[in-house]
């Protein structure tokens, strides 16, 4: 995990409140990082394991109509 990754990870986190992992990807493209899925779910899990965030799993049991 590079520490500018996490830096960044962590002020949208922190400027959003809760956050969609989709809406976070979104959101780091428009400020002009390009991070491959690779290198972001490792550093969202990095981030998890030392505590600096919660990463947990969206169960859809309702389609949108």
């Amino acid at each position: 995990m590079t520490i500018k990754y996490k830096n960044v990870v962590m002020e949208k986190v922190q400027e959003k409140g809760s956050i969609t992992d989709k809406t976070l990807v979104k959101s780091l493209t428009k400020d002009g990082y390009q991070i491959s899925d690779d290198v972001f779910n490792k550093t969202l899990l990095d981030m998890d394991i030392m505590g600096l965030i919660y990463v947990n799993s969206i169960k859809y049991t309702h389609r949108a109509r």
